[in-house]
Order: C-alpha cells, then sequence, then structure tokens
C-alpha cells in the first residue's frame, strides 16, 4: 500500500529504529516501502519515511535489494562530495560529503544474511538510508550556513 512519506519536521524521522524480530514476516513493510518509493519517483526509502521505526530500508539499483538490520561495518576512502536528495526533504539537494566505500552487515527479504561491500553512488545512497534508521537526515551532515541557504 503506498504510505504516506514523513517530512524532515516529523519527530519520526529522527527516533532510533528498532531491529525487526529475526523470521518476523515483512512482507506487508517491504510491500508498503516498494510502492511508496516507486509512486514517489525515490531509488531507497526507509521505513521510518513511512512511519515505521524499524530497522529495514531498501534500495532499488536494477532491482530491489532490501535491508534488514543492517550493521554498518566500516566506511573507508577519501570522502566526496556529491549532491544528495532525499524524499522526506522534497524539492532540495545539496552536496554532502561521504565515503566511497562501505562494508555492511544485513538480513534480506528470505532472512539470509549478508556481509557485503559496496562502492561509488550505491554505497552512498545505502549510507543514506542507514542513517535514517538512526535518526540522521542528509542536512545534518551540512554546516550552518549550507542549512541556512537550503532555507529549512
Amino acid at each position: 500500500m503506498i504510505k504516506k512519506v514523513y517530512t524532515y519536521k516529523d519527530e519520526v524521522l529522527r527516533k532510533k529504529c528498532e531491529d525487526i524480530p529475526v523470521n518476523e514476516n515483512i512482507r506487508n513493510l517491504l510491500n508498503d516501502l516498494i510502492m511508496t518509493m516507486r509512486k514517489e519517483g525515490g531509488i531507497g526509502i526507509a521505513a521510518p519515511q513511512i512511519g515505521v521505526t524499524k530497522n529495514m530500508f531498501i534500495v532499488d539499483e536494477h532491482g530491489i535489494q532490501v535491508f534488514i538490520n543492517p550493521k554498518m561495518i566500516r566506511e573507508y576512502g577519501n570522502e566526496w562530495r556529491f549532491k544528495e536528495g532525499c524524499l522526506s526533504i522534497p524539492n532540495r539537494t545539496a552536496l554532502v560529503s561521504r565515503k566511497p566505500n562501505i562494508t555492511i552487515e544485513y538480513y534480506d527479504q528470505h532472512w539470509k544474511k549478508h556481509k557485503q561491500s559496496f562502492s561509488g553512488i550505491l554505497a552512498r545512497v545505502i549510507q543514506h538510508e542507514y542513517d535514517h534508521l538512526n535518526g540522521v537526515l542528509y542536512i545534518d551532515h551540512l554546516n550552518r550556513i549550507q542549512k541556512a541557504l537550503m532555507r529549512l
């Protein structure tokens, strides 16, 4: 079902999410995330963006990839700036610095555990969505002047 996307002013986006018990049925949440992301034209979405404070997000790069109870193991390489946007901060973008490489552990939608490395844009999208699970928005990576220029 298509859900409301909460925006940066909503408290739910500032809460730290809870792990989902292994083998819990996540079918409805997964379906809601996929349908909402597609309707909004996003390339990723995290559960808190639809009001659910659970550790789950999805990214869509040549197909949906599901991250349940992810744990960031490592972020490495020289930081690089790239323009980011967010469904929860509509019609705004900003240059955000992030590491180009990550290693992350997570469960997929079949509750199979993975430890995987990503790089480039996909690593950035994963870092962005992972931040949501910890109550962090990309604007939190900006300095005071950059935030002021965004007029939030």
